[in-house]
């Protein structure tokens, strides 16, 4: 492996990261007009990068480990500059960054290392391609995993953070000098051709019949969205338009800007429309609207005109062939109902079971929320027959499966005003990592941390846990008191445990034995008594000192199995006696 300390590496970048936040935000969405235009508009510094070298695209791999949108981004520069993607990398799963740092962890916390998939082509200069250039953790471990000191670094947008980290050495390239020679080349080849063929003179008349014709032709190549936009414009001027075109919601103009500043969608100058425009897809409608009326403003929702030469074909055809293609041009682009719309009002569509292709005795359940994929569960053999018979419904293994996606999501308010636990006492932190030491049992799996008061606490996240925090359908005190109530001495841990209302128990005693362990016991019925069994330190201080939990409940969490021994041997007895 080279040393990189004394290496910097190329990056060029479209602008910085506040003015492409929108197109940003829709390209980690993987929305695919998102994509598109930061292919478009990425293709220049590509080419910049790769200037008189031979060059491939590689994708960056998003935290589930390969590459996803990256990818996508990668084959569209790809078609615009010729150049070849190679999806050569490859990791492991990792909390997202913008998690971590919602979670007051450090970048440098979550272990990122990427690995080849297979070999690095011989003699061309690999050029990584990302999103954002943030601290730089990312893009390095692919240049390292590469091992090409001359790699180069492409990204849409980039942050100053990266120069505060030491780890890294990334030097921008000066796209100014490269544009100004182009633009000279330009002004060059435009003399030339001046001078091959000189233009006439025109007279002022001749000038201002160009210029009336110039404007006509530039009005009348105004595109029909534009066109109606404009007209609605003069009716509804304090309104933002909608326009449905096919699958997307679009916004033009001034409206465009408002939508994109609210929403977080990008709006780019579209060389169809000949306009700026923000897109988004119809299945955010329901999401997007209600930011817009809380931002205060009025929103109208249109359809799309159809075009002037599109209606004069629909025209000309026989009433019934035109009512034909209009039905089912209606049914193509008709959006899927959803199978099921949940309390946060996702929906829930394309929910389904499917075989194991290499075990055919496991099967899967998986679904989409509001268009994107969940990640199949394991069935449970009754859940299979069930869904065999059609005895059983979506909402029931939603429920199953991604209990948490069907719950209500509490709002980021909530969230960071539960920081108090039942008795009073405040969460002074708290947050969820990943264990990134190899050398313990517990590496590469998600911890809950926590600080109350001098105590310091760790444990590895259950599934449901996990799931609850990332869908923010629970709050830092729940869970706290879930995972460490006993712990901290809490009452609320101990109500779970109760004893069974048959045989009678009675005669608990909790007290020191004589190897000076203290223990807990209880008889069981008339005669019988369960073994003495040792309590922990934690639930003596609960017990004597805190008063926050009963002999009951101690008795109930310790002797459940002498209960059953006791039981067990009494059932023989009665049944030798009869014999």
């Amino acid at each position: 492996m080279p040393d990189f300390k004394n290496n910097s590496t190329l990056f060029a970048s479209v602008a910085p990261y506040n003015q492409v936040k929108g197109l940003a935000h829709g390209l980690k969405r993987g929305d695919e007009s998102s994509i598109r235009k930061a292919a478009e508009v990425m293709a220049g510094v590509v080419s910049a990068l790769g200037e008189n070298r031979r060059c491939i695209l590689v994708p960056i791999p998003g935290h589930e480990g390969h590459a996803t949108y990256t990818l996508e981004l990668c084959r569209q520069i790809g078609a615009i500059t010729g150049m070849e993607t190679a999806d050569l990398l490859q990791g492991k799963h990792h909390i997202p960054l913008y998690q971590a740092k919602r979670n007051d962890m450090k970048p440098e916390g979550i272990r990122i290392e990427y690995t080849l998939r297979k070999d690095m082509p011989k003699g061309v200069t690999p050029i990584i391609v990302d999103n954002v250039l943030d601290t730089g953790h990312t893009s390095w471990a692919a240049v390292r995993a590469l091992g090409t000191p001359d790699t180069r670094l492409a990204v849409l947008g980039h942050t100053s953070r990266y120069l505060a980290n030491k780890e890294v050495s990334f030097t921008q390239i000066n796209l100014e000098n490269m544009e100004k020679k182009q633009v000279e080349v330009k002004q060059v080849k435009a003399a030339q051709v001046g001078q091959e063929s000189k233009p006439e003179k025109k007279t002022a008349k001749q000038k201002t019949k160009a210029a009336v014709s110039t404007a006509k032709e530039s009005k009348n190549k105004e595109s029909p969205l534009v066109k109606q936009y404009n007209d609605l414009k003069k009716k509804h001027p304090d309104a933002v338009l909608l326009f449905r075109s096919g699958d997307f919601y679009k916004a033009v103009g001034d409206d465009a800007k408002k939508v994109a500043d609210t929403v977080g969608v990008a709006a780019i100058k579209d060389k169809k429309e000949g306009a700026v425009v923000a897109s988004f897809p119809y299945h955010h409608l329901d999401t997007y609207l209600p930011k817009l009326i809380r931002a205060g403003m009025r929103v109208a929702i249109a359809d799309q005109l159809e075009k002037p030469e599109a209606k004069k074909q629909e025209a000309a055809k026989p009433k019934e062939e035109a009512k034909s293609e209009k039905k089912e041009k209606t049914e193509q682009k008709s959006p899927r109902a959803p199978q099921l719309v949940t309390v946060n009002g996702e929906k829930v569509t394309h929910a389904h079971a499917f075989q194991s292709t290499k075990n055919q005795d496991v099967w899967y359940f998986t679904a989409r929320l509001d268009g994107k994929q969940l990640r199949p569960m394991m069935m449970k053999p009754k859940d299979v027959e069930a869904y065999q018979k059609k005895d059983t419904t979506v909402e029931h293994l939603m429920k199953t499966y991604y209990p948490s996606k069907m719950e209500k999501k509490i709002t980021a308010e909530q969230y960071k005003s539960d920081m108090t636990l039942s008795d009073g006492r405040k969460i002074d932190k708290m947050n969820v990592f990943k264990e990134k030491d190899e050398s313990r049992e517990d590496f590469g799996k998600y911890k809950l941390f926590v600080q109350v008061g001098d105590k310091k606490m760790a444990v590895v996240m259950s599934a449901g846990d996990l799931n609850s925090f990332f869908d923010r359908t629970t709050t830092p005190a729940k869970l706290v008191e879930k995972n460490f109530g006993e712990r901290l001495n809490l009452a609320s841990a101990y109500e779970k445990y109760r004893l069974p209302e048959s045989p009678k128990i009675s005669d608990i005693r909790v007290a020191k034995d004589k190897d000076g362990e203290w223990k807990v016991s209880a008889k069981v019925g008339e005669e019988g008594r369960t073994p003495k069994v040792s309590i922990t330190k934690t639930d003596r201080y609960s017990f004597f000192e805190a008063h926050t939990v009963t002999r009951e409940q101690l008795a109930a969490k310790y002797l459940q199995a002498g209960i059953l021994n006791v039981m067990a041997n009494k059932q023989e007895q009665k049944v030798g006696m009869k014999l």
